[in-house]
């Protein structure tokens, strides 16, 4: 799946998620499994569950992180594709 700098995604509605003292745990409702995030994926979920595009997406992690523009593309791009493939997130 083409994931474009313009692409938004959400959770799909049979995952919940919680933001509690900086760790970030996502919960699969029917299956049970859950998943926790590290810091660059928890603010990538956070910023994606705000509708924002994969391109601002990547500028908040250039933004709070020392990386390059091309580098963090590559990894907010990389990090999505995982959860579309996991079903974490679906195309909005």
């Amino acid at each position: 799946m083409e994931i474009a700098a313009a692409s938004t995604y959400k959770a799909p509605d049979n995952y919940s998620w919680r933001d509690v003292n900086n760790e970030l745990v996502v919960l699969n409702l029917q299956s049970g499994e859950y998943f926790t995030f590290n810091n660059v994926g928890r603010l990538i979920w956070l910023a994606v569950n705000d509708g924002k595009t994969v391109d601002e997406i990547m500028r908040s992690v250039v933004d709070q992180y020392a990386t390059t523009e091309d580098k963090a593309l590559t990894d907010v791009k990389a990090f999505i594709g995982n959860l579309l493939s996991e079903g974490l997130l679906i195309p909005v």
